[in-house]
């Protein structure tokens, strides 16, 4: 399971592995089997990367671009996501 490696998945793939999950509404859940499989506490960590997620929004300039808008969306998730990890 990705998921059980959180802390070593690139931004890109620990990004699509939290929007997917979050999307589907399925955070609390998942990721407490997370837990339980890997035995370690990675939830704590994807639900605050989760809620960093929910913070970001378009600029303006990006918003209404149909799929260059969700490109750009996730770049700056995956830049967030970088700036939390060395910090």
């Amino acid at each position: 399971m990705k998921a059980g490696l959180y802390d070593r998945l690139r931004p890109g793939t620990r990004r699509d592995v939290l929007w997917t999950v979050a999307t589907r509404g399925l955070t609390k859940e998942f990721w407490s089997v997370v837990d339980a499989d890997s035995k370690q506490d990675i939830s704590s960590r994807a639900l605050a990367d989760t809620a960093l997620l929910r913070t970001i929004g378009l600029p303006p300039q990006w918003q209404d671009k149909g799929t260059e808008s969700a490109h750009k969306l996730r770049e700056l998730h995956c830049q967030a996501l970088v700036t939390s990890k060395t910090t």
